[in-house]
Formats: structure tokens, sequence, C-alpha cells
């Protein structure tokens, strides 16, 4: 039985890919930088390198993971391909139905576009570093909301190319 458009872009592909991100990336945050007490905004281990770093995977891996998944549901029927919303998705599936091209097609949009803006918000709002603990969660969240707002694109593109 296919699912309504609504739940399957603000749940499956939207709530609960920020729910994973959050739990995801506040792991990897602790697991990396655990031999720090501060963590600085720049240097080789770094905040700002970080936050560049994962606004090109996050994407570009979501979208690897994703393509098949929202392939096959589509093939099953539980979400209908008349269901795909107009705007950016369309024109980035239309760009290139190859899951791998697009994948790096969106790391580079996070790259382009949400690694300077969070850059710039942490170094306007005067952080020069972070605790562990608060980087843990500043990592977490960030990913979380990154995830939430790239996915659901990543699912309307790839529901352009779906099979039929």
């Amino acid at each position: 039985m296919p699912r309504p458009p609504a739940r399957f872009f603000l749940v499956d592909y939207g709530l609960l890919p920020f729910v994973f991100n959050v739990l995801l990336n506040a792991g990897i945050a602790w697991l990396f930088f655990m031999s720090l007490s501060s963590v600085p905004l720049w240097g080789p281990q770094s905040i700002a390198g970080d936050t560049i770093i994962t606004c090109f995977l996050l994407p570009c891996i979501a979208c690897l993971i994703c393509t098949p998944l929202i392939r096959g549901e589509t093939r099953r029927g539980r979400i209908p391909r008349n269901d795909v919303p107009a705007g950016p998705g369309h024109w980035i599936a239309r760009f290139t139905a190859s899951a791998k091209k697009r994948s790096v097609l969106f790391g580079l949009i996070g790259l382009a576009l949400a690694a300077p803006l969070s850059i710039a918000a942490l170094t306007l709002s005067g952080v020069d570093a972070m605790s562990l603990t608060t980087f843990v969660w500043f990592k977490g969240l960030f990913a979380g909301t990154l995830a939430a707002v790239f996915v659901p694109w990543i699912a309307a593109a790839a529901l352009h190319d779906a099979p039929r």
C-alpha cells in the first residue's frame, strides 16, 4: 500500500535521517576528537575542517544510500512515482540519472552552499573553539539538520528517475 507523500518526505526522508545523523555524527565526533579537551575552529583537527568534510560527505553518502532505497520502494509500489514534486530535485534528476554522479553533485552543492554559510556563522558568532562536549552536540545537530535539508531533495531527485 502506498504511503502518503507527506509522510514519505517529512518522516521517512526528513525526520528519520535527522535523528539517525544526529546520533551517528555525534558518535563520529566523539571518536575522532575524544583526545582533545577543546576543539579549535581552525587547524588540522578542527571544527571548520570537520564541518567542510561533513558538508560534502553527508549529502554524497546520503544520495548513494537513498537512491537505491527509493527506487526499490517505487518498484514495490510503496510510493507512487506520480507524487514527485517539481523543483530542484527534478532538475538534478534530469542532469544525471547515475546515483554516483548525482551523489557527487549533491556533495558539491553541500560544499558550495552549506560549508561557507556554516563557517561564516561560526566565525561571525565569535566561536574560536568548543569544548569536546559542545562540539559533539554541535556536530550531531549540524549533521542532522544538513540531512533533514538535503535528503528530501535527494529523494525527490531519485523519484524522478525511479522505474515506473
